[in-house]
């Protein structure tokens, strides 16, 4: 499942999620993340009106904040779902 804002895309499996990470123009860089479900430590889920957003604490101490924006009720609820899934393994 995937999710894309102005700038960013982000690919959800069963095991981990890859974040490409851009920078506004698109031109000059370009990251990709991709996180292992088993490495994240703790998470949280925030949601508010038309936005959400998945916080996360790794293994490493990194903090990941993913902000979601144009979230209707039927894409808040699959989002829910994946965060379920990247928990199901602990």
């Amino acid at each position: 499942l995937g999710y894309k804002n102005s700038k960013d895309f982000i690919v959800f499996t069963t095991k981990r999620m890859y974040l490409f990470d851009r920078d506004m123009a698109g031109i000059y860089y370009k990251k990709i993340h991709i996180i292992p479900y088993k490495s994240i430590s703790s998470g949280a889920i925030d949601f508010k009106p038309g936005k959400a957003e998945l916080l996360f604490s790794l293994d490493s101490g990194y903090q990941l904040h993913i902000n979601f924006i144009n979230m209707n009720h039927d894409k808040k609820e699959n989002l829910k779902k994946i965060y379920k899934i990247i928990f199901s393994g602990h």
